[in-house]
């Protein structure tokens, strides 16, 4: 373990270094360093946090990590740790709402779709599907969330998805759900509710895009699978 922070020279202190030479200067320990503010008697705040950035397997990994994945180390109180949960949720908060704000200059495709949605999917231990609305320009005029649930409410979640992309004015529309396991691959469930869902979307005028499962090891696209060309046919 290195020095106590105290100890350090004061300008390689993260505080002081910051204030001198700017936040963007400093290491991802350094700057968690100073949300952690302290260590314990043998461990000093910058060593505590570059043990976490290697437990977590570094800064993106850690962002995402719960409350109680931080009190698992000694030295996070429950202060800090609800402390470092609350700043690194504004930070996903502002990347949502930065990639939100730039979308409509970009082609929304589905690494969009997974660069934006799975940094909060990957850390939710139940299921949620939302909604992408776009209009005939593919340009998004909605976004919604409602809660995905077993085959018995496939009925209920499609008049729902169908409801939402009508009431809005919508054209296309993209699924998004996501699976806490790990595993992209979609049920027997998950399969039965896209097909059902492509036939209805013909009866209504309006066009899904694609369904997409997002989990920690990537995402899995219909569009891309099986149900290629029953996705994709009479598309525009």
């Amino acid at each position: 373990m290195g020095l106590k922070i105290q100890n350090l020279p004061i300008n390689e202190r993260p505080r002081e270094k910051a204030i001198r030479y700017g936040f963007e200067n400093l290491s991802d320990a350094e700057v968690l360093a100073i949300i952690i503010s302290s260590g314990t008697k043998d461990c000093s705040a910058i060593d505590l946090s570059n043990i976490v950035l290697s437990n977590f397997g570094g800064l993106y990994n850690t962002i995402n990590k719960s409350f109680n994945d931080f009190l698992s180390f000694k030295g996070i109180k429950s202060a800090t740790a609800a402390k470092l949960c609350a700043i690194f949720e504004i930070a996903k908060r502002h990347n949502f709402k930065r990639l939100s704000l730039i979308e409509n200059n970009i082609k929304i495709d589905n690494n969009y779709i997974f660069q934006k949605y799975s940094s909060f999917l990957n850390e939710i231990e139940t299921e949620k599907c939302f909604i992408i609305v776009l209009n005939k320009h593919k340009k998004i005029i909605h976004e919604t969330e409602l809660f995905f649930g077993s085959e018995i409410s496939i009925d209920l979640s499609i008049r729902d998805i169908l409801k939402t992309v009508i009431s809005h004015g919508g054209y296309y529309f993209y699924v998004i759900h996501n699976h806490p396991s790990g595993n992209p691959k979609p049920s027997m469930e998950d399969e039965a509710f896209t097909l059902k869902l492509i036939k209805l979307c013909r009866n209504v005028g309006v066009k899904l895009l694609d369904h997409l499962i997002i989990s920690k090891k990537g995402y899995f696209s219909f569009l891309s699978s099986g149900v290629k060309e029953e996705t994709n046919e009479n598309n525009d």
